[in-house]
C-alpha cells in the first residue's frame, strides 16, 4: 500500500511540471520561448531543481525519511512555479484617471455683449417762477480697490507620446509623458495590455527605442499588465530630447515592451 504515495511522490512533481509547460504552450507560448532564451531563466530552474533534490537527498539518506524529504522536495518546485508562471493565466487591471485637463479642449470664452447705454430723454422746462429745490452735495463715488486674480493652474500637456511595442512580450498600447506643472513629469499608460509576467518595473530611458534601463529612472514596478496607469517620474528628471518608456522584467533582464515619446 505504500508503493502508491511513493511513487506520487517521486513522479508527482515532474507530472506537475510538464502539465504547467503544455498549458503555456498553448495559453501563453511567448512566456516559454523567452524562457528557453533567457540564461538567467535557466539558471533560476537549475537552482531550483538542485534545491529540491538537496532536499530529497539530505532527508533520505541523513535523515532516514524518504517520504517526508520527497514532500519538502515539492515546496520549492511549487513556489518556483506559482511564482514564475502564475501571472501568465492571470490579467490585472488598473484603471488611473487621467491629469484634469490633459484630455479636453481648450475652449475660448465667448463674447461678452456689451451693455446697452439708455437713450438720455430731454429734460422738461421748468417755469421761471418756481423756487428751484436745494440740490444735495454730490458725494465722490468710490472706486473698488482691484483684486488681484490668482493665475489659472498650468494645463497638463504631452512631451511626447508613441505607441507601445511588444519586444519579449506581446504588448499594445499608448504610452505619454506628461508635464503636469512646472517640473513635475507624469509617465501614462493608455489602454496597455502586455502579456503578464514576473517582477515587472518601468523605466523611463534617454533616447529612442531603448531596451536595456542604462541610465534610465526607475518608476515603480507595474501595477498590473491592463489599463490606464500613472507613474510619477522623481523630481529633477531632465526629459528633454527623445525618451523611451520601458517594461523591463527585473529577475530575467528582460525587456518586455517599450514606447518612444518626445
Amino acid at each position: 500500500m505504500a508503493a502508491a504515495p511513493s511513487a506520487w511522490l517521486r513522479w508527482g512533481p515532474t507530472v506537475a511540471i510538464v502539465l504547467v509547460f503544455v498549458a503555456l504552450a498553448i495559453m501563453s507560448p511567448e512566456t516559454l520561448l523567452v524562457t528557453a532564451k533567457n540564461p538567467l531563466a535557466w539558471l533560476f530552474i537549475a537552482v531550483v531543481v538542485a534545491v529540491s533534490a538537496g532536499i530529497t537527498l539530505i532527508g533520505t539518506r541523513v535523515f532516514h525519511r524518504p517520504v517526508l524529504a520527497r514532500t519538502l522536495a515539492l515546496i520549492p518546485v511549487v513556489a518556483a512555479l506559482v511564482w514564475g508562471f502564475r501571472p501568465a493565466f492571470v490579467d490585472e487591471r488598473i484603471n488611473d484617471a487621467a491629469p484634469a485637463g490633459l484630455s479636453s479642449a481648450s475652449s475660448s470664452p465667448g463674447t461678452t455683449p456689451g451693455t446697452t447705454t439708455p437713450v438720455a430723454t430731454p429734460a422738461t422746462t421748468t417755469p421761471a417762477t418756481t423756487t428751484p429745490a436745494a440740490t444735495p452735495a454730490a458725494t465722490p463715488a468710490v472706486t473698488p480697490a482691484p483684486t488681484s486674480a490668482s493665475p489659472p493652474a498650468p494645463t497638463p500637456f504631452d512631451l511626447g507620446s508613441g505607441s507601445i511595442q511588444s519586444l519579449d512580450y506581446q504588448a499594445s498600447g499608448l504610452g505619454r509623458l506628461i508635464q503636469v506643472a512646472d517640473g513635475e513629469l507624469l509617465v501614462r499608460f493608455e489602454g496597455l495590455d502586455v502579456e503578464n509576467g514576473p517582477d515587472y518595473v518601468v523605466y523611463l530611458v534617454p533616447g529612442t527605442d531603448q531596451r536595456a534601463p542604462g541610465d534610465g529612472v526607475f518608476l515603480g514596478e507595474l501595477r498590473g499588465n491592463q489599463g490606464d496607469q500613472n507613474y510619477v517620474v522623481p523630481a529633477g528628471t531632465e526629459a528633454g530630447g527623445p525618451q523611451t518608456i520601458l517594461i523591463w522584467c527585473r529577475t530575467f533582464a528582460a525587456p518586455v515592451a517599450n514606447a518612444s515619446v518626445g
